[in-house]
């Protein structure tokens, strides 16, 4: 029911940092039943994906309704503009210039999720184009896996820039 939400700005380096964590269940206890996943890692690189929710995403409509693009659009602009990182079940991955790699797996007390995007704030200049440009392949990638045409929600494409 309730989250920390930290944000930082360097100058120096011209990057902005985001974090965002929560003390809930975890992204595979979440998922793992309705999509039947084996591990954490499992389950959270599913979470990036579009469309991918612990609701119905098709019964979920107007603007705040949960379509499952929230954790696919932050790690694709942290991929292309810096690094996005999360947490969540005792597991951490880490995308950065389209690799990921699995920091750790198990080893973290820590059982909720928790987020974190860092990016130059020159970047922000291109992010409303970025933003579109992930809705219309996260749109395309859910067609293509499920046959089946899903929109993202009215916030996935609001920009605080």
């Amino acid at each position: 029911n309730t989250c920390s939400v930290m944000a930082q700005y360097w100058k120096n380096t011209d990057e902005i940092e985001i974090a965002v964590a929560d003390s809930g269940v975890g992204i595979h206890n979440t998922l793992s039943d309705k999509y039947n996943t084996k591990s954490v890692y499992d389950s959270i690189s599913l979470a990036m994906e579009p469309g991918i929710s612990r609701v119905d995403i098709e019964k979920s409509v107007g603007n705040w309704g949960n379509t499952g693009f929230g954790l696919y659009l932050l790690s694709g602009v942290g991929k292309e503009y810096g690094h996005f990182s999360i947490l969540s079940s005792g597991t951490y991955i880490k995308r950065y210039e389209l690799n990921e790699k699995t920091l750790c797996d198990d080893n973290i007390f820590f059982k909720g999720t928790a987020l974190k995007i860092k990016v130059k704030r020159s970047s922000l200049d291109y992010f409303p184009n970025l933003l579109e440009k992930l809705i219309r392949d996260g749109q395309q990638l859910y067609e293509d896996r499920t046959g089946k045409k899903i929109k993202a929600s009215g916030m996935s494409r609001k920009s605080l820039h």
